[in-house]
């Protein structure tokens, strides 16, 4: 792998990207964004509203690997593999049952300020559960 490769983790949200960010941290693979830098940038909501993408590619020049949003909204992984075309792509899954459980928890216990935002990613109509499960297998 070159030094300046870029790892990308497009799976969704409680599929394991915590970890993956750990790992790559621990085999040396960084910088890497985080959430606040990501959130501060406001790139986020571009993305999510499918409005503009180039401040997103343009974000991740700075950066090696990442994980989560903006990444792993939609058809993302098209538009870095187009700027970054020697990147790396990590997709992250998990049995259904178990994710569903995670984000129901996640979504309406830890986070429910999240849940409009989750929807939209997912797009999902409404939060419940063969909705989600449908923007999950997406």
């Amino acid at each position: 792998m070159q030094d300046r490769t870029r790892i990308f983790g497009i799976g969704l949200n409680k599929t394991g990207t915590s970890s993956l960010r750990h790992a790559l941290l621990a085999l040396g693979i960084g910088p890497i964004p985080t959430q606040a830098e990501t959130a501060n940038a406001r790139i986020v909501e571009d993305v999510l509203h499918g409005r503009d993408f180039e401040g997103a590619l343009a974000f991740a020049t700075r950066y090696r690997a990442f994980e989560d949003r903006p990444w792993n909204v939609g058809d993302m992984y098209r538009r870095l593999h187009e700027r970054f075309s020697d990147s790396l792509f990590v997709l992250t899954v998990r049995d259904e049952d178990s994710w569903w459980r995670s984000v129901e928890r996640w979504v309406k216990v830890v986070k429910p300020w999240t849940m409009d935002r989750y929807l939209l990613h997912l797009g999902a109509p409404a939060f419940e559960r063969d909705l989600v499960l449908a923007g999950y297998r997406r």
